[in-house]
């Protein structure tokens, strides 16, 4: 019986899309979107420009996704949340605590100074 080798090239592709990713989710902290470019993440990453357009059309994409994983992550954390509220609160006290959960995070986990480069970013 033949068992199934692990595809090296594979495994490597994934590592490197990681690195890229992780390297923008990094460097999209702590600069503006417009201030990061391909070549600062891939310096980062430590990998080549092509390696970049291998795993994303373009850094618009990378930022995209990036985005889109918090989001799922963030609405995975509010349901959590909620599902540890007593099922006998009332409706507006559940509310209201989901707001203040909200501004928690808001403010704490993603920051005014990135919030505000989001709604600086320029999409259309």
């Amino acid at each position: 019986m033949r068992t199934k080798k692990p595809n090296k090239k594979k495994e490597q592709g994934a590592e490197t899309r990681k690195k890229l990713y992780e390297s923008a989710q990094k460097l999209f902290k702590e600069k503006d979107f417009d201030a990061v470019g391909v070549e600062d993440i891939t310096d980062e990453a430590g990998v080549t420009k092509g390696a970049f357009y291998v795993h994303f059309e373009s850094k618009d994409v990378l930022i995209a996704l990036v985005i889109a994983d918090y989001a799922a992550q963030v609405d995975t954390d509010y349901k959590a949340f909620l599902a540890d509220l007593p099922s006998d609160m009332p409706s507006a006290e559940v509310m209201l605590a989901l707001i203040a959960k909200i501004a928690d995070v808001l403010e704490g986990t993603i920051g005014y100074e990135n919030m505000k480069k989001v709604y600086q970013r320029d999409i259309g």
